[in-house]
């Protein structure tokens, strides 16, 4: 009799020993499972750039700050980073222009086995400007500034994607407003002139133009960071 006894208080042990053992979580979607066998998720959105017609021109890199996780968006903007573990990040988007900013997006959550849509990311380009004072020379010999003109700013590459060039010969009293790639503004009374928003990292030439007067040239001019000011 007490041989069964402790025979039983030896199966009841084991029995005890067997029910109080933890499993361990391996469902994918559990966030107490291992951070090996959880589900990944994503990060997707678009890119915008300010200048619509650089989309597809401009290559953008898409990373997560401080990991191995990048791509490039397509020719619309899109993009999407696959196989990123559940955690709190950061994403850069790099244009690969030196005319636009560098964005960063804190706090993306990535949820287990969940992509996370950041929607339309705006990129804006850095700017600058560009002032001076449109003069003419009299018949006395002096200069004047001329009021009232239109004043042209071209870029020596591209603007906007499209080639930028001076006005042709015949052009030259045609007062022709239409231009590609081009930035444009008009003399005070004064003759002077300010030109905001100019995309920098580019090497531009001055071109006012007149019916009477013909058209102007003022060399070449260079914004290279973002708030120059080039008089």
């Amino acid at each position: 009799m007490v041989y069964k006894k402790i025979i039983f208080l030896i199966l009841m042990g084991f029995f005890v020993f067997a029910c109080s053992t933890e499993i361990e979580p391996v469902n994918p979607f559990d966030p107490d499972a291992p951070k090996e066998l959880q589900r990944k998720g994503g990060i997707k959105g678009k890119v915008v750039l300010e200048n619509i017609s650089d989309i597809g021109r401009v290559k953008v890199d898409i990373s997560v700050k401080d990991t191995s996780y990048t791509t490039i968006a397509d020719k619309s903007g899109n993009f999407t980073l696959s196989d990123i573990p559940q955690g709190r990040y950061t994403v850069r988007v790099i244009p690969n222009d030196v005319g636009y900013r560098e964005v960063e997006i804190g706090n993306v959550e990535v949820g287990i086995g969940k992509v996370v849509d950041l929607g339309d990311i705006s990129v804006f380009m850095k700017k600058g400007s560009i002032r001076g004072m449109v003069k003419k020379t009299r018949r006395d010999g002096k200069k004047e500034g001329v009021g009232y003109i239109n004043v042209y700013v071209l870029s020596k590459g591209a603007v906007g994607g499209a080639p930028a060039v001076p006005l042709d010969e015949k052009d030259r009293c045609a007062n022709k407003v239409e231009m590609g790639g081009v930035y444009s503004g008009v003399t005070g009374g004064d003759g002077r002139f300010v030109i905001r928003g100019i995309k920098v990292g580019s090497k531009y030439i001055v071109n006012p133009v007149d019916k009477l007067l013909g058209m102007g040239y003022s060399g070449e001019v260079e914004l290279r960071g973002d708030g120059d000011d080039v008089d």
